[in-house]
């Protein structure tokens, strides 16, 4: 790709080997900040600082010695979608604007009368393109979007641009001259590439799902016959001096790259093993003699930068990069070549005649786009929790004046003319849409803030939604179908659990590679929140203990799970690990924490209460793990496969390899079964706990990512998001009940518990 080229780390999708499909739950890592000390505790200032975090004491001595390092094994990938995350970083729906309900909230039930169960659907506010200043930085017109489209890629003459849309499978055709916004253009089920051919007359789109490429006319936006290329492809790069072209191919991390010299005439490729690690990204050389393939560290290592030899196939010295490679942007001379730096939050300035970094700039938080002008002079670069164009000067390789945005960038480009920024806000405010009974219609939407995320809770005064890019919580009304006031919360809260007795909500903010992550509490009835506690550079994971006095964070950027004593509000000290932790389970008695490491596919127990880390379990992957009701299994979640873990014996049980990709799994109150979406298959599954072997299926929508069960287990809900439908699932009868649109950009649902809480004074 060119300017436009997106870091390819949704939260949302699966950083899985081969397939990347999409997940609901922990961010991705290559999101995280670089590793840090210990976590110190630190004191929030008067208000909350969204620009800085406050100075900090020193760290803190670690629970135990660290343990030997574990036995090497794949890792689940950092997929390679269009760039941004929308369900779990701060860095993918933009922000602003007025979140407060206009209308007054209804009575609350009293609280003798339990609260029926109320369905509950997130939704992502309108996407929009605007047309900005970089001289004052206003904006001069702004573009209604569908979808949530988080790419942009120009033509070469910067005359038209086509937004990539992930989650719907679509391109959205622009013309940049007249601002008109074609009709979107249906490529496939997972898009997670664009790219436009030297002359700009085809865009090439890769469909991950399907394995093949699909070109477009970019004249006249006409589909042309997909051609097929490999099962869980990343990328096409078309050459551009011949008509062949390079393909990236999914691997596991520790294994090599794997990219395909490509013969369109064939349909065949030869292929080439690449640096340690997967490729993450792809261009060619202005003169088609040399392929210069990116790839992400693991483990908050640094990226590189690797030529290979076109006619040859052998690759070059590679070049150090930062910490988290993504976007890039070739010079209009195809000499200079700048790569965004996500978690360390610079850009890499190379010299592709030399082959060499010749410059390091320190840029804004987390950037996620960058575009160089048609001179060659200047490269901007999107960083969005500042919500800010910053300018770094190719002549000096120096950052200028920043441009300040009214909302969160994710990705921009550069027309013709000089002076101007078409930017692209994958979202702007949201809302909650409240089901009328268990199965619809919709009987109110209500507004919330940028970015929202995660609604949880219970009853008429415990459901609460994050909104990521306005660092603010609101209460849900459940009852009354009505927001609170926005609560302010540290910078980009993207986890929220509840106490067990209710009385505290915990505020998860994440780390940005500038601002270290911080654990709120805010008072469930005076909506108060709690002194912010520093819990490491890239917090990506809560979990609580039963009886909510501790709470276990894990820090992937520095290898640690971080324990924070609740009842009296203090880290207690940090557990070193071998490895980045990416999931956390914990026994409901309270002796066993799990921890899930997907760079490593290993589960490491820790012995409660005195945090004795014993021996690490191999699985065969990891995306998640779920502990069952009754504590004795712990179910483990892997790219095509379960496994069942005695939590006794720590050991493997039963292990059944799936055809179906599962990318969300849940228990019922009794335990005796378990519903899991096949995201690839459209299916949702029932599976038998215990031989973990499917017992039914039931066809759902196209690409079904996330499923919710009512408190009775009588309701199943399954969202799909690229359908943009909930379906309502009887699950006695096994039958979809009904089908509800959920447009626009649907995002999640929850259905809290039928309890009652004191209301907030």
């Amino acid at each position: 790709m060119a300017d436009e080229v997106q870091s390819r780390d949704n939260p949302r999708i699966d950083p899985g080997a081969g397939w990347q499909i999409r997940v609901r739950e922990a961010p991705a890592p290559d999101w995280d900040a670089r590793p840090a000390p210990a976590p110190p505790a630190f004191v929030a200032p008067p208000v909350f600082d969204t620009v800085s975090a406050p100075p900090a004491p020193p760290p803190l001595e670690p629970l135990m010695a660290p343990p030997g390092p574990a036995a090497p094994a794949p890792k689940p990938r950092s997929p390679r979608t269009a760039m941004l995350v929308a369900a779990a970083l701060i860095v993918l729906i933009a922000g602003g604007g007025l979140y407060l309900v206009s209308r007054s909230p209804q009575p609350v039930l009293p609280l003798s009368t339990p609260l029926p169960s109320t369905v509950a659907v997130v939704h992502s506010g309108p996407a929009q393109l605007a047309l900005v200043s970089l001289n004052g930085g206003s904006t001069t017109r702004t573009l209604k979007l569908p979808g949530t489209p988080d790419a942009i890629l120009e033509t070469p003459d910067r005359s038209k641009a086509f937004l990539l849309d992930s989650s719907h499978g679509d391109v959205i055709p622009v013309n940049l001259v007249s601002g008109h916004v074609g009709a979107a253009i249906a490529v496939g089920k997972l898009p997670t590439d664009e790219e436009m051919s030297a002359d700009g007359a085809t865009l090439y789109v890769t469909d991950n799902l399907s394995g093949t490429v699909i070109p477009i006319n970019a004249a006249t936006a006409r589909v042309e016959p997909a051609q097929p290329l490999t099962r869980g492809v990343d990328f096409y790069v078309p050459s551009p001096t011949t008509s062949g072209a390079l393909v990236g191919s999914a691997t596991s991390a520790g294994q090599p790259g794997v990219v395909y010299f490509y013969n369109p005439a064939t349909g065949s490729g030869t292929p080439v093993q690449v640096g340690a690690n997967p490729a993450e990204s792809a261009l060619y050389s202005k003169d088609g003699t040399t392929v210069w393939i990116t790839e992400a560290g693991t483990n908050s290592r640094p990226g590189v930068l690797i030529p290979v030899d076109v006619a040859t196939h052998k690759p070059g010295t590679p070049l150090k990069l930062g910490v988290a490679p993504g976007a890039y942007a070739l010079a209009p001379n195809g000499e200079t070549l700048v790569i965004a730096n996500r978690s360390d939050s610079t850009l890499s300035v190379i010299d592709l005649v030399k082959r060499a970094v010749i410059a390091t700039v320190p840029v804004g938080s987390t950037p996620t786009g960058v575009a160089i002008d048609a001179a060659g002079t200047t490269a901007w670069v999107a960083s969005v929790p500042d919500h800010k164009l910053v300018p770094v000067s190719l002549v000096t390789d120096h950052a200028g004046t920043a441009v300040n945005l009214d909302n969160a960038p994710g990705d921009l480009a550069l027309p013709s003319a000089t002076g101007l920024a078409w930017v692209l806000f994958p979202s702007s405010n949201g809302s909650v849409s409240f089901l009328n009974g268990t199965t619809g219609p919709f009987a109110r939407s209500i507004h919330v803030g940028n970015g929202p995320d995660l609604l949880i809770g219970t009853g008429s005064e415990t459901s609460w939604v994050a909104n990521t890019l306005t660092n603010t919580v609101q209460r849900i009304n459940a009852a009354g179908m009505s927001a609170g006031r926005p609560i302010p919360v540290f910078r980009a809260p993207t986890e929220l659990k509840l106490t067990p007795d209710g009385s505290a909500l915990l505020v998860l903010s994440y780390g940005d590679g500038v601002h270290s992550g911080a654990l709120t509490s805010i008072n469930v009835t005076t909506s108060k929140p709690s002194t912010p506690i520093s819990v490491g550079a890239g917090p990506s994971n809560l979990t609580l203990a039963p009886a909510g006095d501790v709470a276990f964070v894990a820090d992937y950027q520095a290898n640690a799970v971080v324990v924070v004593d609740v009842t009296n509000w203090k880290v207690k000290g940090v557990l070193p690990l071998p490895c980045g932790p990416t999931d956390l389970a914990i026994t409901p008695d309270d002796t066993q924490l799990f921890v899930g490491c997907g760079d490593l596919s290993a589960v490491l127990p820790v012995k409660l209460p005195d945090y004795t880390l014993e021996a690490p379990l191999a699985v065969a992957s990891l995306r998640a793990l779920v502990m069952s009701s009754t504590g004795t299994n712990l179910l483990v979640v892997g790219s095509n496969g379960l496994q069942s873990v005695d939590t006794t014996t720590n050991k493997i049980t039963k292990s059944v390899n799936e055809t179906s990709n599962l990318v969300d799994v849940v228990e019922t109150t009794s335990g005796g079964t378990m519903l899991a979406v096949d995201n690839s298959g459209a299916a949702l599954l029932l599976i038998d706990p215990v031989s973990l072997a499917t017992r039914k299926s039931l066809a759902v929508g196209t690409r079904p990512d996330e499923v919710v069960l009512s408190p009775d287990d009588t309701r199943a809900y399954v969202l799909d998001t690229s359908q943009q439908k909930l379906f309502v699932i009887d699950v006695s009868t096994w039958k979809v009940i009904a089908t509800l649109g959920v447009s626009p950009d649907a995002i999640g649902v929850a259905v809290p518990d039928p309890v009652v809480v004191p209301p907030s004074s």
